[in-house]
């Protein structure tokens, strides 16, 4: 009998669109939607037989013209200080949500959660 108490109290807690979104998001979870949605992309074979890595596909700008179209817009030090947070993150340090820094190692370990030092697969 509680079980049905416990979803009584979750729809009146929720409301309807919240309730809505927990249904959904609970049978994309337990029919495994959620888990090939969230699969990592990978590359074509003609790509990786030509030695592609993922971050080739992405959309961005060479590094000199986006430097040349923000430069005018920082704060006179900023590109210093940007440059010494790029490097620090290059070596593992990372600055999270723009509040404090995360050591994830070199090289980088995104498995790592690094306030715990545990690790997820």
């Amino acid at each position: 009998m509680s079980r049905w108490r416990d979803l009584a109290q979750e729809v009146l807690e929720l409301g309807p669109a919240g309730f809505a979104f927990r249904v959904r998001w609970e049978l994309a979870l337990r029919t495994g939607l959620t888990a090939r949605l969230e699969r990592p992309p990978s590359l074509p074979p003609s790509l990786s037989a030509a030695g592609a890595t993922f971050a080739d596909l992405l959309p961005f700008a060479a590094a000199p013209p986006v430097r040349a179209a923000i430069a005018p817009h920082l704060a006179p030090g900023a590109a210093e200080a940007l440059a010494r947070r790029a490097e620090a993150a290059i070596r593992g340090r990372i600055h999270c949500f723009g509040r404090w820094e995360a050591e994830y190692g070199d090289p980088i370990d995104w498995h790592l959660n690094p306030v715990t030092g545990q690790r997820w697969n």
